[in-house]
């Protein structure tokens, strides 16, 4: 456990460098388990975490690094947020599990971006934004859980993406829980398509009629398009708050959530209440992963 405090020269220009090193913790299985003096050594799987702590009196970052990748680590913050104090530390400054938990997942299809923006701090600036309605003995915690990626594992993501963009393109709806109206939507869509394309047969050699008929496709963002190019790593992200009043947990984690809509672009989050406890050492946290590009996950 590592707290780091930051100085007025940091800039989030490059934090995605960060989650580029995070991935290159990631081991195969084979080298995970191996025998060693006829002794079976099985290793965990490493992973990095990120705990930003706010109270109404103070703000505080934490990460949660492997051991044995710590002096990377502290080189990498060292190298990307200058003059930063980097102290080793026990633990975090809260029990996770004592607060009330929302997961934040992606709303529709993860090959969509959030809208990202390097030069901008939009995100931590609307986050800090509920000191405002913070009272005393209060806090609000956003974790951030990173799960290396192989090369072979991003490399499918990416190539199996390109249906899903061209299906984005065409309006189709991706969203990952479809309700009765979305369903509605895409029947309709549908209709729509299959009356279009038998008006096209029919009317084919009316050059009126096909102009009429050409669908029109929806670009993606250059954030989009930019994901499919840059490294991926899994993101499991959690909202907490802490009261003595269970209404006033659930009110701040719900402000806390609707200051990501800074970052709305082609894709956008949602949160779900987390009703179990939570190993924060482990690897795997045991909610919703989104496949995040590092610059995306730099964002947070």
């Amino acid at each position: 456990y590592i707290q780091v405090i930051p100085s007025k020269s940091c800039r989030n220009t490059s934090t995605d460098k960060i989650l580029v090193l995070a991935n290159t913790m990631y081991k195969k299985l084979d080298k995970l388990i191996r025998i060693e003096n006829r002794k079976l050594i099985i290793e965990s799987k490493l992973k990095l975490s990120y705990y930003i702590h706010i109270t109404k009196s103070s703000t505080e970052f934490y990460f949660i690094v492997p051991s044995v990748f710590l002096n990377q680590f502290k080189v990498k913050l060292s190298e990307i947020w200058k003059n930063v104090e980097i102290n080793k530390v026990n633990s975090l400054p809260i029990d996770i599990n004592s607060c009330t938990k929302y997961q934040l997942q992606y709303k529709l299809n993860d090959v969509l971006s959030l809208n990202i923006d390097k030069k901008s701090n939009s995100l931590l600036n609307a986050n800090l934004s509920v000191l405002e309605i913070l009272q005393d003995q209060e806090s609000v915690g956003l974790f951030y859980n990173f799960m290396p990626m192989s090369q072979k594992e991003q490399n499918y993501f990416k190539i199996s993406s390109q249906e899903t963009l061209n299906n984005f393109k065409k309006g189709m709806n991706l969203k990952k829980n479809k309700n009765i109206v979305d369903l509605g939507v895409i029947t309709l869509k549908f209709l729509i398509d299959f009356i279009n394309g038998l008006l096209n047969a029919f009317l084919s050699t009316s050059k009126t009629a096909n102009d009429t008929f050409i669908s029109i496709e929806k670009p993606t963002s250059t954030s989009t398009t930019r994901k499919c190019k840059n490294d991926i790593i899994k993101t499991q992200a959690l909202i907490i708050a802490k009261s003595n009043n269970k209404d006033r947990e659930n009110q701040l984690c719900t402000a806390t959530y609707n200051t990501f809509s800074s970052v709305n672009g082609d894709n956008e989050l949602e949160i779900v209440e987390v009703k179990k406890d939570i190993d924060i050492e482990k690897q795997d946290i045991k909610v919703k992963s989104n496949y995040t590009s590092t610059i995306e996950a730099g964002k947070f």
